[in-house]
């Protein structure tokens, strides 16, 4: 037999894709031999696997291409709480790209 095929997302923010669409309803986590697991992430679908959340994710500028969070973001201090994942400065990660602590690219 071989292993399920995995895909994994955490810290992440996953919403208004044009041209791509995620099916994250429950009937969809398991297909076939595919798992998807989505944690701590902000989407515009809530799931309410562990830490996941919905809204506007406060981009500093996201018409500009400017995907830094601003400081009022709800994404900030929201990510995975584990040690692995904390930011550079030691608090808990942002969600996002530039969260965690290679996040300051």
């Amino acid at each position: 037999t071989s292993e399920p095929d995995s895909i994994i997302f955490i810290n992440s923010i996953i919403g208004n894709n044009s041209g791509v669409a995620f099916d994250f309803s429950p009937a969809s986590h398991t297909n076939n031999s595919s798992v998807v697991s989505v944690e701590y992430c902000n989407l515009d679908t809530f799931l309410t696997e562990e830490g996941n959340f919905s809204g506007n994710p406060g981009f500093v500028n996201e018409f500009e291409e400017d995907f830094r969070l601003a400081n009022s973001s709800n994404c900030v201090d929201t990510g995975n709480p584990s040690a692995i994942y904390l930011d550079i400065d030691g608090t808990r990660n942002d969600v996002g790209a530039y969260g965690g602590q290679k996040g300051d690219w």
